[in-house]
């Protein structure tokens, strides 16, 4: 009876050190929601792996939101006596200014070519950067993502756009509101795609609804930095 005895302890502890360690918090903010995704029928850059992530990321955020336990990560927020400027280089030589409380982060989505979080504002910075495609009216090309955002919201409205020159090039500027789709949390965005040589770069930033007013000087501050030398 011992000897058995010892077995099923011996076996249960076996079992417990098998078991996955706890999943982590999810890291929601306003970076969780509205990403789009490719098509399935772009093979050159759909990853379906990719999406399910972010729909999942995006109905975890919404059950800790609905719970009012949504986590916020402290340890990233920088204190007002330590922002500091810094400048960004993309591709192609584009750059742009943000401040050190943007952290880069892995992209959400295959369409980003960079992604930032801001958890000081609750915001969120993308940029993509394609080539022009010719077969394309400029204005084609200049609505492609923007549409795609739009796929990921409810309630959508258009709320301005402007047509611009900054830094000598050609860009269209857009804020808009809505819902994510998915999560149903309230969201404002200012947006722009600019024309820079043969280049269509779009830049796009987020943040709660309730957070814009406090960030809008912010976002258009970045807008108006984005060049190529």
């Amino acid at each position: 009876m011992k000897k058995y005895g010892l077995l099923s302890i011996s076996l249960l502890l076996n079992a417990c050190t098998q078991l996955p360690p706890p999943a982590s918090q999810p890291d929601c903010g306003a970076w969780s929601y509205a990403i789009p995704q490719p098509s399935s029928t772009d093979l050159s850059f759909y990853d379906k792996e990719v999406e399910q992530r972010s729909h999942s990321l995006r109905l975890q955020c919404k059950q800790l939101v609905s719970a009012g336990s949504e986590p916020v990560n402290k340890t990233a927020i920088v204190s007002d006596d330590k922002v500091s400027a810094r400048k960004i280089k993309l591709s192609h030589d584009i750059q742009i200014d943000v401040t050190n409380r943007w952290e880069a982060a892995a992209s959400p989505t295959p369409l980003y070519t960079y992604f930032m979080k801001n958890r000081q504002a609750n915001a969120a910075l993308s940029v993509a950067i394609y080539e022009q495609n010719p077969l394309l009216a400029w204005s084609d090309n200049r609505d492609a993502l923007y549409q795609r955002v739009q796929a990921e919201l409810s309630e959508f409205a258009a709320e301005r756009f402007e047509e611009l020159v900054i830094h000598g090039n050609k860009v269209s500027m857009f804020e808009y509101v809505g819902k994510d789709r998915l999560a149903q949390q309230p969201l404002r965005f200012m947006a722009a795609h600019y024309r820079i040589a043969k280049q269509n770069v779009y830049l796009t930033m987020w943040s709660r609804a309730s957070d814009y007013a406090a960030t809008r000087e912010e976002f258009k501050r970045i807008l108006l930095s984005v060049q190529r030398p």
